[in-house]
């Protein structure tokens, strides 16, 4: 038998533990005071900032065809960042220090259906592509 608890055997033994703990500090370690974490923060904050801008200016209806092009493009940029960030903090979050989520699957879906988890997914994602869907539905994407 094994000296070590199992979680820490399977730390000790998955190829991916080390990055995923050092993306969890980064995206989910509100104390942590490294140069990563704080320009990650610092760029969530500023890109939620900027999508809601997009979204603001679009609905003012602007006339000149290259900026609804340029606004549709953000969108959609902003739509692929936010979604990539949702499914890392889904990949990192079985690194929880308090252990709420350790199991690979399970702790996975616990996660996923967390409040915030849940409002991050519907309204920033699932909006997004059904925006993005019906635009296609109409031809005009």
């Amino acid at each position: 038998m094994s000296p070590l608890p199992g979680s820490l055997v399977k730390a000790a033994t998955s190829p991916l533990t080390r990055p995923r703990a050092w993306l969890y500090e980064v995206l989910e370690d509100d104390d942590a005071a490294t140069l990563p974490a704080r320009a990650t923060r610092g760029g969530l904050a500023g890109a939620i900032v900027a999508a809601s801008l997009v979204v603001v200016v679009q609905s003012i209806e602007p006339g000149s065809p290259a900026l609804v092009t340029a606004l549709d493009a953000a969108e959609t940029a902003f739509l692929l960042l936010f979604t990539v960030e949702y499914a890392l903090r889904l990949w990192v979050c079985v690194e929880d220090r308090a252990g709420r989520w350790t199991r690979p699957v399970v702790g996975r879906l616990r996660w996923a259906v967390t409040p915030a988890a849940l409002v991050d997914l519907v309204f920033r994602r699932l909006q997004g592509v059904l925006e993005r869907y019906e635009e296609w539905r109409r031809g005009s994407l």
